[in-house]
């Protein structure tokens, strides 16, 4: 963990997921919730109009990534959350990639 820097790979996965859903975040009203630690990171997803849990929408979400090679899984009580976890040793064009599909699945797919 020392001599490849992990620690400071999750951090730096984290803070470059957050920033790329921070620049999206106004496009996309129905991001409840960004939360997360490192590599570990959750999006929720909830009805701007109802409040509700939106179980559907992130299904979409969820479904355009698959199809644009970006596996996440969806998580949560009520289905309504996408959850990451990128490998640590993922290269910073992987990273970025991964990140950009993910930021197309929320705003058009939703």
């Amino acid at each position: 963990m020392t001599t490849e820097r992990l620690p400071e790979k999750a951090n730096n996965i984290g803070k470059a997921f957050r920033a790329k859903i921070d620049g999206i975040i106004n496009k996309a009203p129905w991001i409840k919730e960004v939360r997360g630690m490192g590599a570990m990171m959750a999006v929720e997803i909830w009805d701007p109009d109802t409040g509700e849990p939106d179980k559907e929408r992130t299904n979409r979400i969820h479904q355009y990534a698959l199809e644009h090679g970006l596996i996440m899984i969806t998580a949560g009580t009520f289905g309504n959350v996408i959850r990451t976890l990128m490998p640590l040793n993922i290269n910073r064009e992987t990273l970025e990639e991964g990140l950009n599909i993910l930021c197309e699945a929320l705003i058009i797919k939703s």
